[in-house]
């Protein structure tokens, strides 16, 4: 719901002025109707206990079938499978995602009327007075306007009817239910794209814009001015971006990445002094911000490929390209489940495993994995479906005798140093918000290793042929603060020999601390805290004699 509306609600209050929110919250005039048609109408076409003959005879477009529930973001037939208080504490969230879209409807209808009746005021010179008097009745202003401004409502909420491609979508996931799984929802993440994308370039390549030039008049303008105001949204986040103030998704190397998050920067956020802010979950705002950001990046390969007299590499460009494209379409929240099997799919030995662990523990309701990240703000190391769904619970869990996360070891970055979720922004929706913030660390060890395009090698799961359990990984990790890995390589930095190497032998000598400090947590681990370790290795040892 947040994630959703925020960014479209802001810019809905600004647009109106104090006497046209009143009317709206108090319900005056035209908007009474309006309201109640779409609050009651959304609801009940769902499986809010109205039948579908009331919908459809309350409905004021020809031939709407309720079946289709195509005024709202619940894209599912009308039925309560759990019935009675259970079944209606089950259908909270859904009944709470009804009522904010019919808020936000009842604005853009809203919004639509006052913009034609101003505009027919206009035409006949004359003013406010005459505007409100045409927005009592709305058929005065045009025959069309009362359904045109309930396509706007429907337009501005992301659930306008899709394509011919898309519906087909629809029909195949309501012919085999199963799929709701991989794609819960279809044309609202549709939609939220198509939005953003009406405002770039890409706009004019569109069918809806076509139209509505072909169209002319007033159609014709604001399909002009989505692109011009696109236009110079993206510019400046262009500038901003080459400024280092809007990050995009950042290295392609994820090993690379997680180094440079080490120092605070976060990918797609607002850098605001020392502190990073996501923007990624205001869609369709994010994507705009996203795309523009990472063709920021692209620009900057390329400038730095003919600054050194190299040649650009085409794979790699468009690898970049198609990773953007990856990361601010496919990888949202609404998508997880398709952009989770595509990869599952492409690699199944690598991605099968934790894709079916995602999946089977998203059953725990996400807010109780929220309540866990308040409570409990360590990255843990999860490796069955046991943990999976370990990890979701909170400590609060543990009062009834279930497990919770803390029960779970906890990931260490490379230096033995425990991992935590980045902070939300608690004046935007506490624990839930959608934007994280990340502080500069200041870590001027790991600035090293971004300086040096360096990579620490993490230290394997395994000591021989013996694997390490998730609790023997953590405990091989934090050796490394015990024997002080990052005080010898803080010392090598800021000592007078260091500043005089070439990178190459840099990298060489922070390699070799490395490699000494982890083969000494090894041998520490598997002779001092786990005995057993060196035992299953003779014991390795012997069953391959005998083979």
């Amino acid at each position: 719901v947040i994630s959703s509306a925020s960014s479209f609600f802001l810019v809905s209050i600004i647009s109106f002025n104090l006497n046209i929110f009143l009317d709206l919250i108090s319900g005056v005039s035209a908007d009474q109707d309006v309201y109640a048609f779409f609050a009651e109408f959304t609801a009940s076409c769902t499986h809010f206990s109205v039948p579908n003959t009331t919908c459809e005879a309350s409905s004021p477009v020809a031939g709407l079938k309720t079946d289709d529930v195509s005024l709202t973001k619940l894209e599912l037939r009308n039925q309560e499978s759990i019935p009675g208080l259970a079944g209606k504490i089950v259908r909270l969230p859904g009944t709470a995602l009804v009522a904010e879209d019919a808020f936000f409807k009842s604005i853009g209808y809203r919004q639509e009327l006052w913009g034609q009746a101003f505009r027919k005021a206009q035409k006949e010179k004359k003013g406010y007075k005459r505007a409100y008097e045409l927005m009592k009745n709305p058929d005065q202003i045009s025959p069309d306007a009362h359904l045109d401004a309930i396509d706007i409502g429907r337009y501005q909420t992301f659930t306008n009817p899709l394509g011919t491609a898309g519906q087909a979508i629809q029909k195949i996931i309501q012919k085999y239910p199963l799929l709701r799984f991989i794609a819960p929802f279809v044309r609202t993440p549709v939609n939220i794209v198509n939005y953003a994308f009406e405002r770039t370039p890409a706009g004019i390549l569109g069918q809806r814009y076509k139209d509505a030039i072909q169209k002319g008049g007033q159609t014709a303008d604001l399909a002009k001015a989505k692109l011009a105001v696109g236009a110079a949204i993206g510019s400046s986040v262009l500038y901003y971006a080459n400024a280092g103030l809007i990050t995009g998704r950042g290295p392609s190397d994820s090993r690379k990445k997680s180094i440079l998050m080490e120092t605070g920067w976060q990918p797609y956020s607002l850098k605001i002094g020392d502190k990073y802010y996501s923007y990624n979950r205001f869609e369709p705002v994010g994507i705009l911000f996203g795309v523009t950001a990472d063709m920021s990046d692209i620009g900057k390969y390329i400038d730095r490929q003919l600054t050194e007299k190299e040649n650009i590499e085409i794979g790699k460009l468009m690898a970049m390209i198609a990773a953007s494209f990856s990361e601010n379409i496919t990888n949202k929240t609404f998508l997880t489940g398709l952009s989770d099997t595509v990869e599952m799919l492409n690699d199944p030995d690598r991605y099968g495993e934790a894709t079916i662990q995602r999946f089977v523990s998203s059953f725990v309701p996400t807010f109780t994995y929220y309540e866990r990240k308040a409570a409990d703000p360590v990255v843990r190391d999860v490796k069955s479906f046991g943990d999976a769904f370990v990890n979701r619970f909170p400590e609060v869990a543990g009062d009834v005798g279930l497990p919770t996360s803390e029960d779970l070891p906890a990931r260490r970055n490379v230096f033995g140093e425990i991992r935590t979720f980045t902070p939300t922004y608690k004046p935007l929706g506490g624990r839930y918000s959608p934007v994280r913030v990340s502080s500069i660390t200041n870590d001027f060890v790991f600035q090293e290793f971004v300086n040096l395009d360096y990579v620490p090698p993490m230290p394997k799961r395994k000591i021989g042929d013996v694997d390490l359990t998730p609790k023997q990984y953590e405990d091989l990790l934090a050796l490394q603060q015990t024997i002080g890995t990052k005080k010898e390589i803080t010392d090598l930095i800021l000592s007078p020999k260091y500043k005089r190497l070439t990178k190459q032998q840099k990298i060489d000598a922070i390699s070799s601390i490395f490699r000494k400090t982890q083969e000494a947590a090894r041998n520490y681990l598997s002779q001092t805290m786990y005995p057993e370790i060196q035992q299953q290795q003779v014991q390795e040892i012997i069953e391959q004699l005998k083979e």
